[in-house]
């Protein structure tokens, strides 16, 4: 597997989101919360690889759960 682009990243922590919604354990809600976490920090890192391999875009984002 390599590595993925924020984007696909980002479908992954919503769809946790929404698995999380779904659950009816708070343990499997909170599981789920995490891994939406993990998810939102690795299309970070997403973002600043490819950020780094077009130097000439100076923009960063940051990829949060929205409020």
């Amino acid at each position: 597997m390599g590595m993925e682009s924020p984007e696909e990243c980002l479908r992954e922590a919503e769809e946790c989101d929404r698995l999380a919604g779904l659950a009816r354990s708070i343990a499997t809600r909170q599981m789920l919360a995490v891994l939406a976490s993990k998810w939102r920090a690795l299309a970070n890192t997403a973002a600043d690889r490819l950020n780094q391999r077009h130097s000439g875009i100076q923009a960063h984002v940051i990829y949060e759960k929205p409020s």
